[in-house]
């Protein structure tokens, strides 16, 4: 759901602003740094406050939504700041439909910790979408109880350039691929949580399909999917290091209950990936058909895989380029 169109100048909506009293402002006061605004209230209004309060660092008026709409307005040329003040979780409505980020050039989204800023869907609705041609800083907060009944990326849609730090996604549920997150554009993941997601159909709590991806640093843990329990990669250049990827099941048709690779190349590197398991092949990796993979010092121990290849499973159909080096792989 889009929430605002775009305006093509700031000057046209100046005009609009000097004959209305009311709506969502904006002022002439930017820079080609952009502006920082402060959300200061829980709700979910596209229109609960002006620019001019939204910049006030105490304001209780401003969401999320506005000041989003707000960054729209602003331009692609502008990198803009939204730092989120409310220590109140943040509920996106079905009304409204997920927050979209969306014609902006370059946006940072920071909250205060992943234990003070809480962005959920309430099991009802997508958190988040990023479009094509954004590029997105978000840090520090949780996305939580996120709903996609009919798609994928349940906490987080993307297809622009997605930069997470210390971002928690827990408990999202969507109907395809992705629960946590789905990117079909450049994501970077550093730090954070990703536990207790789930897909009623498709592959990985964090799914990542024919572009780029580097993961670093996170704990994946305790998700479900029909393949891919943990993490999925199809096709791109993908890089998935220095993580825990424990406790993640694929209980269906396919393989992969911690890592699965499909296409493209990946490297799986120093990695600890312990008790996920698969309800057909490869336990804590699987790689399948045309890939070029590197799999390299990683403690892989204690996975299950019930028709074999409780580590790794590599499939035999297909061309593959696989290096396995360094690693512990017991159990």
């Amino acid at each position: 759901m889009r929430l605002i169109s775009r305006i093509s100048t700031r000057s046209l909506f100046l005009a609009a602003l000097c004959v209305a009293s009311t709506g969502v402002g904006i002022s002439s006061a930017g820079t080609p740094h952009g502006f920082t605004y402060y959300v200061g209230s829980p709700g979910d209004s596209p229109s609960s406050a002006t620019l001019a309060v939204c910049e006030q660092a105490l304001n209780t008026t401003c969401t999320l939504r506005t000041a989003l709409a707000l960054a729209t307005l602003d331009g692609p040329s502008k990198t803009d700041t939204i730092s989120i003040r409310t220590l109140s979780p943040i509920t996106v409505t079905s009304a409204n439909g997920p927050l979209v980020v969306q014609s902006i050039g370059t946006i940072y989204i920071n909250g205060r910790g992943v234990a003070k800023t809480i962005l959920t869907g309430a099991n009802k609705v997508q958190v988040m979408a990023v479009d094509t041609g954004v590029i997105a800083y978000i840090n520090n907060l949780t996305i939580e109880n996120g709903y996609a009944q009919t798609g994928s990326g349940a906490g987080v849609n993307n297809s622009g350039t997605l930069n997470l730090n210390n971002v928690n996604f827990t408990a999202n549920i969507s109907s395809g691929s992705g629960s946590a997150v789905y990117s079909y554009g450049t994501l970077n993941l550093q730090g954070g949580l990703i536990s207790g997601n789930f897909n009623e159909g498709g592959c990985g709590a964090l799914y990542v399909a024919g572009t780029s991806a580097v993961i670093s640093g996170v704990t994946v843990v305790h998700n479900g999917s029909d393949c891919g329990g943990g993490v999925a990669f199809e096709g791109g250049v993908q890089t998935l290091k220095n993580s825990f990827i424990g406790y993640n099941t694929s209980r269906d048709y396919d393989d992969g209950g911690g890592v699965y690779i499909r296409g493209g190349s990946a490297q799986i590197v120093n990695n600890t990936i312990v008790g996920n398991s698969s309800a057909e092949y490869g336990g804590g990796i699987s790689v399948g058909t045309g890939n070029v993979v590197l799999i390299q010092n990683n403690t892989i121990i204690n996975n299950v895989a019930l028709q074999g290849g409780g580590g790794i499973a590599i499939s035999s159909s297909s061309y593959h380029l696989v290096t396995i080096e360094g690693n512990v792989i017991t159990g």
